[in-house]
């Protein structure tokens, strides 16, 4: 919503001056100085927040050709849209695997050096030993 007036040069004070009011829907509105409806306008005009009553006191005796807003609907924020925290992944506990199972991990083949199956010669593997020479 907003209030503007529209001033023009002429005319006397009430015929050379109007009320334009905008609506939700875009529309104007257009109540003449000299309506005899302008005066409980006015008198609801006042009661706006932050309506500048000293401006509209200017206009009411100008004649210059111009249309000025007085008041404007404040613009209020649309909240913020809600965000849900995304959904934390279940931490699993990492399972110890031996190096020397010759099964291997679950669902992993085994391992082909302990596995008694040779690499790329085709030959068993051979057994690690413990001691040094």
């Amino acid at each position: 919503m907003e209030v503007a007036v529209r001033t023009s040069s002429d005319g006397h004070f009430q015929e050379y001056g109007s009320f334009l009011l905008a609506d939700a829907d875009g529309g104007w509105h257009v109540v003449d100085f000299a309506d005899p409806e302008s005066a409980a306008l006015v008198e609801r005009l006042l009661q706006l927040p932050g309506f500048d009553r000293e401006r509209l006191a200017e206009l009411v005796l100008s004649r210059d050709e111009q249309v000025v807003t007085l008041w404007r609907r404040p613009v209020v924020p649309e909240p913020a849209p809600i965000v849900e925290a995304p959904v934390a992944t279940p931490v699993v506990p990492a399972q110890r695997v031996s190096t020397t199972d010759p099964v291997g991990a679950p669902g992993r083949p085994p391992c082909p050096t302990h596995s008694g199956a040779g690499l790329a010669t085709g030959r068993p593997a051979r057994a690690a030993s413990s001691r040094r020479s």
